[in-house]
């Protein structure tokens, strides 16, 4: 499946997920699935800046990138927009 089809695929099946929350699921609960789900955007940013981190220390070194426990944390606030 062409990149631009997997997408337009991906963004149909986001809409309907959508839909259905605003549909069937009462709004208390929408709030908490949204919160959950910007959670995990954040978790996966998280992923991401490690990963980057790892590859930046390794040119710099001119070492492979490995999994290291020694890279700092950042604590990041959520706030409610």
């Amino acid at each position: 499946m062409k990149r631009e089809k997997k997408l337009h695929v991906l963004q149909a099946i986001l809409e309907a997920k959508e839909l259905l929350l605003e549909s069937m699921i009462p709004e208390k609960a929408q709030i908490h699935f949204r919160q959950a789900n910007k959670e995990v955007l954040i978790g996966i940013r998280a992923l991401i800046d490690h990963r980057i981190m790892e590859m930046e220390h390794s040119s710099e070194t001119g070492t492979s990138t490995s999994s290291s426990n020694d890279q700092t944390v950042q604590k990041i606030n959520i706030s409610d927009h």
